[in-house]
């Protein structure tokens, strides 16, 4: 018998159906073979072999893809549709992202934290090449003086190496874009990585960041909202973060809000 108890051979689900593989079945098939049949005791066969199809055309069509083709890694991590920048095009604003995101914004002045390098993680919501970073200045710095934003790869729950960064001229108050970086930053959906930031020189500016007030935080940082390094910059971004306890502590400091555009 196909399902325990089955009474006979079904005559309309799997008739209907026989010559559909499960990649193809759609919903219209499945409602189209579905509405003439009674919710009664007597087609209570029918009935479970119609749930039966769509639970199976759910799983290998819909919700899990991979099931459909060998050596599949898994599911990671869906994330919704970047935020929009109307004048630049679309961007993902990776601190505003799920699972560490916030839904607010702040102005932050630039002061002798940003001396520092500072740290926080985010999931990419795409891979591939990141082909420009955007963030605000909202008031300009008075002489020279650049943030530099860079990405790193995880190494278990702690930054690991520097990836790329970007230079963003701070002389200017701007939504100011970037698209050439110290090297290709390339990202994998689903997998977290880290921005790290700094300023070049000890001058003020203020720019948009996420002000954190809601932010989910990794379990790593407990009551914090990212990381700082315990070293003077030096106008530079580490290229791998050191290691010792008594270089990293956490941070409240608000971060800058960087929007990701891919290629």
């Amino acid at each position: 018998m196909p399902l325990p108890d089955a009474n006979k051979r079904s005559p309309r689900v799997y008739t209907n159906l026989q010559n559909l593989d499960l990649a193809n079945v759609t919903f219209s098939n499945i409602e189209t073979t579905g509405d003439p049949i009674a919710i009664e005791e007597a087609n209570e066969d029918e009935l479970r072999r119609l749930v039966l199809v769509n639970l199976a055309r759910l799983v290998c069509a819909g919700e899990w893809n991979g099931l459909l083709s060998a050596g599949d890694s898994g599911v990671g991590w869906v994330l919704p549709t970047p935020n929009t920048d109307y004048n630049n095009g679309d961007y993902s604003f990776v601190n505003a992202n799920p699972p560490w995101g916030d839904c607010s914004t702040a102005t932050r002045s630039a002061s002798g934290v940003e001396d520092k390098t500072n740290f926080f993680p985010f999931i990419a919501s795409t891979s591939g090449d990141v082909a420009a970073m955007q963030m605000v200045i909202e008031g300009a710095a008075a002489s020279e003086c650049n943030m530099l934003i860079g990405v790193y790869s995880d190494n278990d729950g702690f930054p690991g190496t520097l990836a790329g960064y970007a230079t963003f001229d701070a002389t200017s108050a701007a939504t100011v874009v970037v698209t050439s970086f110290s090297d290709t930053i390339t990202t994998v959906q689903g997998t977290q990585y880290w921005i790290g930031y700094t300023r070049s020189h000890a001058v003020t500016f203020d720019y948009t960041a996420r002000n954190g007030g809601n932010t989910q935080r990794p379990a790593i940082l407990e009551t914090k909202w990212g990381i700082q390094i315990n070293i003077a910059s030096g106008g530079s971004l580490p290229s791998t973060p050191p290691g010792s306890a008594t270089d990293v502590w956490g941070t409240s400091q608000y971060s800058p809000q960087v929007g990701f555009r891919w290629s």
